[in-house]
């Protein structure tokens, strides 16, 4: 990723495998996003996902829908293709710092 730092918590991403394992299949990644970024996550079908961001504002969702989510809240997302994730928001924070989080019921 540039720009930005993607943590890999549990799961499987592209080709890397985190060390830890999960009875149910979930996967949680930790984003940093410099100011201006963009990641899209694709959402399996069925799966529950939500985002818990930490610091800064995330704003989720095609450019012209966009939500945003501030700092300490959370977002359930609707599961399907793919989510949009950006930081925007040109203020005191240089990035944004947010939490995702995909589990398989």
């Amino acid at each position: 990723m540039s720009h930005g730092r993607l943590g890999l918590a549990a799961g499987e991403e592209g080709k890397v495998q985190s060390k830890v394992y999960t009875r149910t299949p979930t996967l949680y990644l930790d984003f940093k996003l410099d100011e201006g970024v963009k990641h899209t996550q694709a959402i399996p079908k069925g799966w529950t996902a939500f985002i818990y961001t930490l610091s800064g504002n995330v704003y989720i969702g095609p450019s012209n829908d966009q939500q945003k989510v501030e700092a300490h809240y959370t977002a359930v997302l609707d599961d399907g293709d793919c989510v949009q994730l950006e930081n925007k928001v040109f203020a005191s924070d240089p990035y944004v710092w947010y939490s995702l989080t995909l589990l398989e019921p």
